[in-house]
């Protein structure tokens, strides 16, 4: 039987992925033959997949370590030299190189390659506007986690080739049409909203600023994203699909990797997945 993993994009509502994952994998004992992820889905992905299916309790663990050791906003970004000024020129409000040094510590690239997992990790074009998916076999994994992580507006695009690549999410925050080529028995989906796609609240406070206003406006876009990805499964496929979800919207924004905020998402995805 194969079974398929699809983790959606969210930010640091990522932590609430790990929970159940803890619970799917380390405590019920299942595997995965084919992950697949978007922004933060793809930072969690990377991580598993780089485990055979066999060793995939471990990988529940050695995840939920890496969320753990977060100790806030700067173990993920840090504002540029001379702050929001220079992000007119960079792309995105925040300097990612904390993510980056995270992930290049934590993913091997080799043991990626060998562990007999199918990765999909989505990203957007951001000039031609299109999306694609690349697997485990691409070379320079991390800078395409990257990019499929650079939630718009907040973090920098990344430039492959002679392309800069941008946050999957934007065109398809749960890439479940990712893994039905490999045609899996099961597919688990883990969301980080609601399956309604409710986008929850936001502090009126930041509305002032035109940089929060177009953090919110991307993350209601994306809630908006995911409803019609559902609206869009083929009705063949819909039986066979199980999707973990928080009953309702996390309360914390999608950049406050505040680590007690991490702790207690981690928590409730583990519940929830009871």
């Amino acid at each position: 039987m194969k079974r398929a993993l699809v983790l959606s994009g969210g930010g640091a509502h990522g932590a609430y992925q790990v929970g159940v994952l803890k619970r799917l994998i380390h405590e019920k004992g299942n595997t995965y033959d084919v992950i697949a992820g978007v922004s933060v889905g793809s930072i969690n992905a990377v991580q598993i997949a780089q485990y055979a299916p066999s060793e995939q309790r471990d990988a529940a663990k050695m995840l939920e370590v890496f969320w753990r050791g977060i100790k806030g906003n700067d173990s993920i970004y840090k504002s540029w030299l001379w702050g929001q000024v220079e992000s007119l020129w960079r792309g995105g409000m925040y300097n990612t190189a904390p993510l980056e040094a995270l992930l290049r510590k934590n993913v091997n690239p080799e043991r990626l390659k060998k562990s007999g997992v199918k990765l999909r990790v989505g990203c957007v074009a951001l000039g031609k506007g299109t999306y694609r998916y690349v697997t485990e076999h691409e070379d320079g994994i991390i800078d395409w986690v990257m990019a499929s992580s650079s939630y718009p507006g907040a973090f920098p695009p990344r430039k492959i080739g002679d392309e800069l690549w941008t946050d999957g999410g934007v065109r398809d925050v749960t890439p479940i049409s990712d893994v039905l080529d490999e045609k899996p028995d099961f597919i688990d989906v883990v969301l980080t909203s609601t399956k309604e796609g409710s986008p929850g609240t936001e502090n009126l406070a930041l509305m002032s600023n035109v940089i929060f206003v177009g953090l919110r406006c991307a993350s209601l876009l994306s809630d908006e994203v995911w409803v019609n990805d559902l609206k869009l499964i083929p009705e063949e496929w819909k039986s066979k699909i199980k999707i973990y979800a928080p009953k309702e919207p996390l309360p914390y924004t999608s950049l406050d990797f505040n680590p007690q905020r991490l702790a207690d998402a981690i928590d409730l995805g583990y519940r929830d997945a009871e």
